[in-house]
């Protein structure tokens, strides 16, 4: 079953879901941010502020862990870009205006080439709209095999 991401400028929004079952959704409402986690017949919201500071309470309480051999830690760019791979973009729409008429007839070509490819709609615009909206899938197996190699 497949894990989906969804990141929305126009709507505010970032949603991570798994098949219909387990949504987690951070949403915009008047300037404050909110994060909704719901299952079937289960939904609740809580401000995405107060998790900001569990997350920085949990850092100061435990120190990150060293490599005990040259004292670096335990990230791999092999492992990521392991990760990254397994990952796969359905839908990329992006609008930019760089604020600058000479730019954006530069950037018009160079954007209508990466329409070429399936799934991608890039446009220049001269009227002050920016936004991007990606929809990328992935199946959770996938990912642990990724991740343990």
């Amino acid at each position: 079953s497949p894990l989906k991401l969804i990141v929305d400028s126009r709507k505010g929004m970032v949603v991570l879901g798994w098949n219909r079952w387990l949504h987690a959704k951070m949403d915009e409402e008047n300037h404050k941010w909110w994060v909704v986690v719901s299952i079937p017949f289960w939904r609740k919201r809580y401000p995405a502020k107060d998790l900001m500071i569990l997350q920085k309470l949990a850092s100061e309480k435990a120190p990150p862990e060293k490599d005990s051999q040259n004292g670096r830690s335990k990230f791999s760019w092999r492992k990521f870009r392991r990760l990254l791979r397994c990952i796969k973009i359905v839908d990329f729409q992006w609008e930019l205006d760089t604020d600058d008429y000479i730019w954006n007839a530069y950037l018009t070509p160079v954007f209508q080439l990466l329409n070429r490819k399936r799934g991608v709609q890039t446009h220049v615009n001269f009227y002050g709209k920016n936004e991007i909206r990606i929809v990328a899938h992935t199946r959770m197996i996938n990912m642990l095999k990724a991740s343990m190699y």
